[in-house]
């Protein structure tokens, strides 16, 4: 309660971009934190509410492609293929405003197989970047090196790729993130595995 009547009802109240300070003006400035604090219940009582921070879990799927990946199926399951060496396969989201997280809590690729079983030496490489307006799309880098696609035929298989997130900056409020896989080695024999998805977990408040 403000005796002096300083709110304005039905507005919100921000932790502002000054250490110590509220406002009731939104922040503005670049991987600002957009934390809601309190509620003007009226032009002199707001009801405040400090959120602790939660999980939240972002899917990143893949509709794009640089190469001629196509598009397959393995029963209900279907997506882009990485049919070759260099076949690549991409999508993009954007850092939630109100994340507290430096890094993803958290990151899984799942990816499926065919009819027949991937040869064990199938790899990819996760090229990752971030950003927010006006700066380059190579601001913030991150990624990690071949790994497999091992899988059994028909079956579905993950792998956690969380160090491809933790680079200094990357995951920041309001970045837009780029992420790119791309198979770095073809096997001799097996199936090509179908890109599913990328599951990134951060902190929110």
């Amino acid at each position: 309660m403000d005796t002096d009547a300083p709110y304005t009802q039905g507005q919100s109240l921000y932790l502002s971009a000054t250490a110590g300070a509220i406002t009731a003006t939104r922040p503005t400035g670049a991987e600002n934190l957009i934390q809601v604090l309190g509620f003007a219940l009226s032009t002199s009582e707001v009801h405040f509410e400090v959120q602790i921070p939660k999980e939240i879990t972002i899917n990143v799927t893949f509709p794009y492609t640089t190469h001629v990946a196509p598009q397959d199926r393995d029963n209900d399951f279907m997506g882009l293929g990485l049919d070759d060496t260099d076949a690549e396969v991409g999508g993009s989201f954007m850092v939630p405003q109100n994340c507290v997280s430096t890094q993803a809590v958290m990151a899984t690729f799942w990816w499926c197989g065919t009819g027949t079983a991937l040869d064990t030496s199938d790899t990819y490489t996760i090229d990752v970047s971030g950003g927010v307006d006006d700066e380059t799309t190579s601001a913030t880098t991150d990624g990690i090196t071949a790994a497999s696609l091992a899988v059994a035929a028909n079956d579905l298989a993950n792998a956690d790729v969380s160090a491809a997130f933790d680079g200094t900056g990357l995951i920041a409020p309001g970045n837009v993130i780029g992420v790119a896989i791309k198979k770095a080695a073809e096997g001799s024999t097996g199936d090509d595995p179908i890109c599913l998805n990328v599951q990134v977990m951060v902190l929110v408040v």
